[in-house]
């Protein structure tokens, strides 16, 4: 049975400092989740971790989806030679509605704002948010639920989303983890 996952990878330190090695690493996981015909809804790489959305064929497949886009991204990682790189899988969680996606995807989304990277979420280039506001953006990224959850009309859908992951109603707190973030119901599609 097909289920959509949160996942978050976390690299040792200075592994994912390098915007090569963060484009390896989406590279590789886009790679996986296309090689079985898997979607992601959403994904965001920042200085230390990953963090995904996405759906797979079968129970046991997200794990399988990670292990080998770690081991795909360790072979061509470039830094420093050592035993200390590693990516370690630190959540695995089911996502089980259109309300839990929508508000997993905007945490996702905001993590770079809430870790004071950028100050608008469109600046940051290591996220799928530029696929949703402008269809720019990474293969395989699947826009349409999170769209279709807030409009059937593309350009509401896309205010809509725009509104939901600019809310200033959002805790700023960088310890938080992304999945902690209170969901928002004003914007849930009508």
């Amino acid at each position: 049975m097909s289920q959509i996952y949160y996942y978050a990878l976390e690299g040792s330190r200075y592994l994912l400092a390098d915007e090569r090695n963060k484009k390896h690493l989406i590279d590789g996981l886009l790679s996986a989740h296309e090689s079985k015909d898997w979607p992601v809804y959403a994904f965001c790489v920042t200085d230390e971790s990953a963090y995904v959305i996405a759906r797979t064929g079968r129970a046991g497949g997200i794990e399988r989806v990670i292990g080998r886009a770690a081991r795909q991204f360790l072979q061509g990682y470039e830094g420093f030679s050592g035993e200390g790189r590693c990516l370690r899988v630190t959540a695995v969680e089911a996502v089980d509605s259109e309300t839990e996606l929508a508000r997993r995807c905007r945490a996702v989304h905001r993590l770079p704002l809430t870790l004071g990277y950028v100050s608008r979420i469109g600046d940051y280039w290591w996220s799928s948010y530029r696929n949703y506001v402008n269809g720019q953006g990474w293969r395989m990224v699947n826009c349409r639920p999170l769209l279709d959850y807030f409009s059937d009309d593309p350009d509401e859908a896309v205010r809509k989303l725009r509104l939901y992951h600019t809310d200033t109603g959002v805790r700023r707190n960088s310890r938080q983890h992304p999945g902690k973030i209170a969901p928002d119901p004003t914007f849930i599609r009508q």
